[in-house]
């Protein structure tokens, strides 16, 4: 069956990195067997409303409640979000983590944030090692943040550095296993 077998498996490590097939098989592990189906009602019922969520506090921080709400409704009624969910698709999981790192940068900006900025680091790297697209983000966001805060005021430069330290665990991790 497509979708089910080791030579999917294999083809998914190679071209879209492990964190997706990882999620795929700990539903396999958790349903003791090979089962799509199952997959696609976590998709639905736990990636699209904390993705959503997500969109709501990355709006919120960076601006308003009333954009971060405009922002959550605008993805909630997008369809193709809600579609994405009833195949094995990694752009429930890519949009989940990429909503995770606005969030995160979000918040790490307007409160001048360490722990954001870290975790936000670290959500950039598994972004990085999640799919072939995104394997250069967490430098960019990385060079795009330095550039921020350089023109605004350098008083939160240090964040850009802890941004980095979030990158280091993962970035190495999966260095070392290719």
């Amino acid at each position: 069956a497509p979708f089910t077998d080791r030579e999917w498996v294999v083809e998914g490590l190679a071209i879209r990195g492990y964190l997706y097939p990882l999620f795929v098989a700990g539903v396999y592990g958790l349903t003791g067997g090979v089962h799509p189906e199952l997959a696609q009602p976590v998709q639905a019922i736990v990636f699209l409303p904390l993705t959503t969520l997500l969109i709501f506090a990355a709006g919120r921080e960076a601006f308003s409640r009333r954009v971060g709400l405009t922002a959550a409704w605008l993805f909630a009624l997008w369809f193709p979000a809600v579609w994405h969910t009833r195949l094995l698709y990694t752009e429930t999981l890519l949009a989940l983590l990429m909503a995770l790192l606005l969030a995160l940068l979000a918040a790490a900006i307007a409160r001048g944030s360490p722990r954001f900025a870290l975790s936000a680091g670290a959500v950039a790297s598994l972004l990085a090692v999640s799919h072939p697209s995104y394997q250069l983000l967490w430098v960019v966001v990385g060079i795009s943040l330095a550039i921020h805060f350089w023109l605004t005021g350098k008083q939160h430069l240090r964040l850009v550095g802890f941004y980095a330290l979030g990158t280091l665990p993962v970035i190495l991790s999966y260095v070392a296993l290719t």
